[in-house]
């Protein structure tokens, strides 16, 4: 399957959530900046995740994920 698009939330303790839309399975530049804040305690959500399989007509949604950063 490859990955159509999805939407990256960094939630950081004592700061607003920062969401960034991506098309495709590379970061794109808001994204990569989101990343790159990265620090211990951090919470990133990917939630919307569509993914197109060999033989789907459209694409489809799978599960959202999540990443605590140790």
């Amino acid at each position: 399957c490859s990955v159509q698009s999805y939407e990256l939330t960094r939630r950081a303790d004592n700061e607003d959530p920062v969401m960034s839309m991506n098309r495709g399975a590379r970061f794109n530049t808001n994204t990569q900046r989101i990343v790159k804040l990265a620090k211990s305690g951090d919470n990133y959500f990917f939630d919307n995740i569509t993914v197109r399989c060999p033989g789907d007509q459209v694409g489809r949604y799978i599960n959202s994920m999540v990443f605590r950063i140790k």
